[in-house]
């Protein structure tokens, strides 16, 4: 529907050009115009140029659109191999989108954070506390978990993101809100059905980027924790913490199989 709007526009940009220039040819084949001639031939030129920047400008664009499409495409192909290094553009690209465009923009967002911010606490992790040893694990097992959940939870995300129809939840929830769908010759009853389903949907993914954005917040917490730390010692704090990641990692891991 985009590129036909696009080509559609070109289409009018190139017809006004050939305009332009056939007008610009009658008026020098006209004596009787030859006085101002000259200063309209001025005014034509500079709107030939300025239509020709908005066509170079409007094909770039595009181009670039195009591009960034295809890249959406092959990250999506990359995730169902199971490579997840594109996995914030994936969610990303449903920003904008009816419904669920800022869960999308939120949970990008969420995996940018923890793709940033994981290898880092993993690292001060192993300088505050020699591998292998009991308070190492303390802290590197349930922070792992709790990175991996994040990813999972994500990924799970991704799924349900590309299999919701925002087109027809919007065109439902207009029929709905408006009480349209009593007006049609849909079954009321399959209706209401439908944009139940639909709201069960968008309140997990709602449920989903929660559970990873109070991840993420211990997560921080742990890692100033750690950076507060003079010794091996675990502060009750700390300790705390720990045990709200692990609670969370098995919460998110129950929805996870019930899904």
């Amino acid at each position: 529907m985009r590129n036909s709007k696009n080509t559609f526009s070109i289409g009018w940009i190139i017809a006004g050009v050939i305009a332009i220039l056939i007008l610009r040819r009658v008026l020098r084949a006209n004596p009787a115009a030859s006085t101002g001639a000259s200063i309209f031939s001025i005014l034509l030129i500079t709107a030939l140029v300025i239509i020709l920047v908005v066509i170079a400008a409007t094909v770039l664009i595009i181009l670039l659109v195009h591009k960034d499409d295809k890249k959406v495409v092959k990250a999506k192909a990359a995730l169902a191999e199971g490579k997840t290094e594109q996995l914030s553009m994936v969610l990303g690209s449903y920003k904008g989108r009816y419904g669920i465009g800022s869960i999308a923009e939120i949970a990008s967002r969420q995996v940018s954070n923890i793709e940033k911010k994981g290898p880092s606490l993993i690292g001060l992790i192993k300088e505050k506390f020699e591998e292998g040893s009991m308070s190492y694990d303390r802290f590197q097992v349930p922070v792992s978990n709790g990175i991996d959940t994040v990813r999972e939870n994500s990924l799970k995300l991704a799924t349900m993101l590309e299999g919701f129809d925002d087109q027809d939840f919007q065109k439902l929830a207009r029929a709905m809100e408006t009480g349209e769908y009593r007006h049609d010759l849909i079954d009321d009853e399959i209706q209401k059905e439908r944009y139940l389903i639909y709201q069960n949907s968008l309140s997990e993914m709602e449920r989903i980027v929660s559970t990873n954005e109070r991840m993420l917040l211990m997560l921080d917490r742990i890692s100033v924790e750690l950076s507060k730390l003079q010794s091996n010692q675990i502060d009750q704090d700390g300790s705390k913490i720990l045990e709200e990641i692990e609670e969370l990692t098995k919460t998110a891991k129950y929805y996870q199989s019930k899904l």
